[in-house]
């Protein structure tokens, strides 16, 4: 029905009509007017919602407080489009996805669950989260990545970590730290670690063995063990952890803190130094204990000549390092990288092939020294800079496998706890002697008191050695089945190796994080290097003609035939 004009006394709902109300009697023409106008309305306050909510969540409309709270900056993190640390955690997961769902394409039922790949896909995937986690709180991200190893491997009903093939484990944890080694061989400061030569021995022996000693006579007196397998465990305990400890080395290096006085480089150099010395120590005893495989003198000197093997091969290959690839070679950055990635690991496996396991790891370290010593001279600078890049971008991968693994490797089954009690009063007392020994050993370094007691608390986490040694006098005791009370001693070693592992590696890493700022000093010195003109070489002379004047291209090149 439809009306010519609105019935007597409706003349004011007619006029309400016109203003967007729906009203039947005001004719089909005025029914849709109004229609189309409230929908326009209701459009239009849609967008102006959509609009705020949308300005609520992109990140360029948001901005981060000066001094925000936790739950400022992780609403901050989660803004649109991912960015920051954000954007990178995203893209590693999905690059995990994607190298998981290749492997699954591949090896089939070893990618499904309950199968080795699939179990470390899991572990380094969920290593990266706790890193990740960690760190929006401030912590070292190695901290989260041992926790959630530790974590695979003894919750029950998980025991995720439990799938993983200890060869493989082996391996990877390896490879990892060979990259962090490499890493830490080109960040050495060359005319630091000459000044202070005398200090990295002496931080090298001398904590090192007196902490062996004091755990030897305290656990012979408190845990009633033999004296030989006393000292072993003090070999055990007296290594320091590279995995642990370089990484915050370098982070220091990077922010300045302390490398005026070279302690970033001292500890570095001093600390593959250390290890050596320990897995030496360990293996002469363990040899001594068993009196089986090579002779006693042999292992007696196993030390000193994997100290030599170590430095040889470092400086050979690093010397070789300084020619090849040339340095008008294509791609010159990522060549270098490859030969030093495969120098370091040739050295690190080789080494192990051999026997001599402790030359490795020192290897790998001077051969990044001495090739980045020539690197770094006047023209060469850019590109060493670009091969140390890559390493550090390898490293955010390498990582998590590194301490998801070494986590992983603490088993809390192993532990006795009728020991525990007196072990850790063995572990704390010990610890105390290491760092009184080590605030002694660098007195002489010129460094002030706090830089002194910085160092002692550098020198306290403990993983990677303890992960290896600690259960092979275990596995050799069980290996020529001997007496029960052996192995109960080689479960012992492997308890306290667990607890060592469980306590001073996140405490020293929470530590080192938290003193470093306070008790180190910020160098604010210019550290940028200019080329000097007269040393320029004839490369680099040929390389600026070409950038002045293409023509004399033909002519460079004669003079390189030439030459």
């Amino acid at each position: 029905m439809r009306f010519s004009a609105a019935p007597e006394g409706l003349d004011g709902i007619a006029v309400l009509g016109r203003r967007g109300i729906k009203l039947n009697i005001m004719g089909h023409e005025d029914d849709e007017g109004g229609e189309g106008e409230s929908s326009r309305s209701i459009c239009a306050r849609l967008q102006a919602c959509l609009d705020r909510s949308k300005r609520s969540v992109l990140h360029k409309h948001n901005t981060l407080p000066d001094d925000p709270t936790l739950p400022q900056r992780i609403w901050y993190l989660l803004l649109c489009p991912p960015h920051g640390p954000c954007a990178v955690f995203l893209t590693k997961i999905l690059i995990g996805l994607l190298v998981w769902l290749t492997l699954l394409s591949l090896l089939k039922e070893d990618a499904l669950p309950g199968g080795n790949v699939f179990a470390l896909v899991i572990l380094i995937g969920a290593a990266f989260v706790g890193g990740f986690l960690i760190s929006l709180i401030r912590l070292p991200p190695l901290l989260g990545m041992l926790i959630v190893g530790f974590m695979l491997r003894n919750v029950p009903g998980i025991n995720i970590a439990g799938d993983i093939d200890p060869k493989w484990s082996s391996v990877l944890r390896n490879i990892a730290l060979t990259v962090i080694l490499i890493r830490a061989g080109l960040g050495l400061d060359g005319p630091a670690l000459k000044k202070l030569s005398k200090s990295v021995l002496l931080l090298s022996f001398l904590p090192c063995l007196a902490e062996a000693a004091s755990v030897g006579l305290a656990s012979h007196f408190i845990l009633g063990f033999p004296w030989l397998w006393a000292f072993l465990l003090g070999f055990v305990q007296g290594a320091v952890s590279p995995a642990v400890l370089v990484p915050f080395m370098l982070n220091l290096q990077e922010t300045r803190l302390g490398t005026k006085q070279g302690i970033p480089t001292l500890l570095i150099a001093a600390s593959s130094l250390d290890d050596v010395l320990a897995i030496s120590g360990f293996s002469v005893l363990l040899s001594v204990i068993f009196s089986q495989g090579a002779a006693l003198w042999f292992n007696i000197l196993q030390g000193p000549l994997e100290m030599l093997m170590g430095l040889t091969y470092g400086i050979f290959i690093g010397f070789i390092f300084w020619y090849l690839p040339h340095r008008r070679h294509d791609d010159l950055s990522t060549l270098r990288f490859l030969f030093l990635l495969c120098g370091g690991l040739v050295g690190v496996f080789g080494s192990k092939a051999l026997g001599f396991s402790g030359a490795g790891a020192l290897g790998a370290l001077t051969a990044a020294f001495v090739a980045g010593h020539r690197w770094r001279a006047p023209g060469w600078d850019h590109e060493m800079v670009k091969a140390a890049q890559v390493f550090a971008y390898l490293w955010t991968f390498c990582q998590p496998v590194l301490f998801g693994l070494i986590g992983a490797e603490v088993v809390l089954a192993n532990v006795h706890m009728e020991t525990v009690g007196l072990a850790l009063a063995v572990m704390f007392v010990t610890i105390l002697v290491r760092m009184a020994v080590t605030v002694l050993a660098v007195s002489f370094a010129g460094l002030t008191l706090k830089e002194r007691l910085f160092v002692a608390i550098a020198w306290l986490p403990k993983a990677t050695v303890q992960a290896a040694l600690g259960s092979l006098a275990l596995d050799a005791a069980r290996e020529i089945k001997a007496a029960p009370d052996i192995i109960l001693l080689g479960e012992k070693v492997v308890t306290i190796a667990v607890l060592l592992i469980l306590i001073t590696a996140p405490v020293g890493a929470v530590a080192i994080a938290f003193s470093a700022p306070r008790l180190l000093q910020k160098d604010d010195s210019d550290v940028s290097v200019k080329p000097d003109a007269n040393k320029i070489s004839k490369d680099e002379r040929s390389l600026e003609m070409l950038e002045r004047n293409p023509k004399t291209a033909e002519t460079v090149k004669m003079i390189d035939v030439a030459d």
